[in-house]
């Protein structure tokens, strides 16, 4: 399951009884990940619920055992994905959330979905999303959180999945690098980033570290020591 974060646009919100409205996603915008949600994307996975007689789950921080509400209808218009639900008033933790976002300190909104088709652009390093199975959304603290990709990498790792080499080269776009640096790295890996004469063997290279912050280098940078094993 991959994870997308956004700023919620709440178009509105009842105090009293925790129903809330607004966009989930919006299309034809290229986010920090390459990716440009198309118009039509959520059409079949809509339907489906809707002969299903189902909804996505309303999740706390992607946390499947944290339901802290639910959708009660979502449709496409133009702009983007467009949702109406509440919170679950009385559970602590949708109290917690509710509060939150009255109090405007809570913006961020993430779905979580698996891609049925998409169409890759090499020239432009876009990839259009053209239909997505939408299987939950969550409030979040930080919307566009620029770790998304590791986390989608690190999951395919540890189901024991290798991550295709534009996931890849994403992620450690997401995580500063250029497009040419990126590629770079997954063609030569530490070796693009040292001097001829440094071992391979060498931890972080100091460019890397300039780039990027450490800690997030030094994750995705072991899951790529991880694949080979």
């Amino acid at each position: 399951m991959k994870q997308k974060q956004v700023k919620f646009e709440v178009k509105a919100i009842d105090t009293d009884t925790g129903y809330f409205e607004g966009y989930a996603n919006t299309f034809n915008f290229v986010d920090f990940a390459g990716d440009d949600t198309q118009k039509g994307a959520f059409l079949a996975t809509i339907q489906r619920h809707k002969e299903n007689n189902t909804m996505p789950a309303m999740l706390w921080q992607h946390k499947h055992d944290q339901p802290i509400g639910a959708w009660d209808e979502m449709y496409e218009d133009d702009h983007g994905l467009y949702v109406k639900g509440h919170f679950t008033l009385g559970v602590q933790q949708a109290d917690e959330a509710y509060a939150l976002m009255k109090d405007n300190a809570i913006s961020g909104f993430s779905i979580g979905y698996s891609v049925v088709n998409e169409t890759y652009d090499a020239k432009t390093g876009v990839n259009y999303l053209n239909e997505l199975n939408l299987l939950e959304t969550s409030i979040v603290t930080f919307p566009c959180n620029d770790q998304s990709r590791v986390t989608v990498v690190k999951s395919l790792i540890n189901n024991n999945e290798t991550p295709t080499e534009r996931e890849m080269e994403k992620a450690l776009r997401e995580l500063g690098l250029s497009r040419k640096q990126s590629k770079s790295f997954l063609a030569d890996g530490y070796k693009s980033f040292l001097p001829q004469e440094t071992p391979i063997e060498t931890p972080i290279p100091a460019e890397l570290n300039n780039i990027v912050e450490t800690k997030a280098a030094e994750e995705l940078l072991n899951l790529l020591r991880n694949i080979n094993k």
